[in-house]
């Protein structure tokens, strides 16, 4: 067995092909292929790799290829704490996806194999850290990573009473401002989030390191992107979209819901804290959408209102959970779940079980992992 990178879109296609009975949702194969072609044209995807396990080179049908894995090596930073004062470095890091094994070849190791060797380029490319989300349990163990159990916390939009969202793009609450965020707007929310983090980890004196994925509106418009793509699926053909450009596609889909996919709360001019949002489609009758919180981030502690623990959190918690109610207008939406390293008890609702283990391996020291939430998913 041999791992080898795919370069040749037709190949690549093969994998796509391969596992689209388990990612596609609602699309043909034809236009999961396509979809995951324009994923790969984002800004976020500047460096992302294909490998498949194949006994031989040569590739040319679904049948010759044993397993598929997807790669994108993107920046990170590296906190060294050390005799009283605090190091940063910029790193590489990776992040997994698309772990897949043709069905023929299952229960012989060969997914681990993959990983094995996968892991291997990535410490002679010197990447600090790996991290991956499985849909398998702790199996990625077995291949040096080390998972994390983050539960979710969820809200049902049917038990919930909308109560402060007027249908404004722009509107007060408690003296607050709050703004609806639009597609492709969230570099001011992601600079704040970065240059706050940056100080807060700075801060940690602890004799410790730490390591930390730098996210940016690139990544968020990625995430952004994969749902459009799904919902313009819905009402029209992408049949048109493969002769347009990256650019002129991503143009067309500002005109297509979902329009809004965040909010942002300031006083005074200056912004206090974000949330960011995607969905998830199930096809029923009608669709369903499930809001998932990408990330949510406040400025400190600030308080809504004095003497008591309405945080800028729980405003942004439920801010949220009405604009999902009112938005059941345009499209409907059952429920908010977000991941509870990024909220506490505040945000209310249910705590599940997460489907999505988080994990991660170091190439040299272990390092506390900042930040592990929804926003680094690939």
């Amino acid at each position: 067995m041999k791992l080898t990178r795919l370069t040749d879109p037709d190949k690549i296609d093969f994998t796509r092909e391969l596992n689209g009975d388990v990612w596609k949702g609602h699309l043909s194969v034809p236009d999961y292929q396509f979809r995951d072609r324009l994923l790969a044209k984002s800004p976020m995807c500047q460096d992302m790799r294909i490998y498949v396990v194949t006994e031989s080179e040569d590739i040319n049908s679904t049948d010759d290829i044993m397993s598929s894995v997807e790669i994108i090596i993107r920046d990170g930073y590296k906190y060294n704490s050390k005799d009283g004062k605090v190091e940063k470095t910029l790193v590489k890091n990776g992040c997994i996806g698309g772990v897949f094994t043709n069905p023929k070849f299952r229960g012989k190791g060969i997914a681990k194999f993959m990983i094995d060797e996968l892991n291997k380029i990535c410490d002679e490319e010197d990447l600090e850290f790996v991290i991956l989300y499985s849909e398998v349990g702790d199996y990625y163990s077995r291949c040096g990573y080390e998972s994390f159990h983050v539960p979710i916390r969820t809200r049902y939009i049917d038990d919930y009473e909308a109560k402060i969202f007027n249908g404004s793009e722009k509107y007060s609450v408690d003296g607050f401002d709050v703004e609806l965020i639009d597609y492709q707007g969230f570099k001011e929310v992601m600079d704040l989030h970065n240059e706050e983090e940056d100080k807060r980890i700075m801060a940690m004196n602890d004799g410790k390191s730490r390591v930390v994925f730098a996210p940016s509106e690139e990544v968020v418009n990625w995430f952004h992107l994969r749902i459009k793509y799904f919902c313009y699926n819905l009402v029209s053909s992408p049949e048109a979209l493969k002769t347009k450009a990256f650019d002129d596609i991503i143009e067309e889909f500002t005109s297509y819901e979902p329009k809004k996919l965040g909010i942002k709360v300031s006083k005074n001019g200056e912004l206090l804290g974000y949330v960011i949002w995607t969905f998830e489609l199930k096809m029923e009758e009608e669709p369903i959408f499930s809001c998932k919180i990408l990330h949510m981030f406040s400025k400190g502690s600030s308080k809504t209102r004095s003497g008591s623990d309405f945080t800028i959190k729980k405003l942004l918690s439920d801010l949220t959970i009405d604009y999902m109610k009112y938005s059941k207008k345009h499209f409907k939406v059952a429920s908010v779940s977000v991941w509870t390293s990024d909220v506490d008890e505040a945000f209310g609702g249910e705590v599940q079980e997460n489907s999505s283990l988080s994990a991660i391996r170091f190439k040299n020291e272990k390092s506390i992992w900042e930040n592990n939430n929804k926003l680094p998913w690939f």
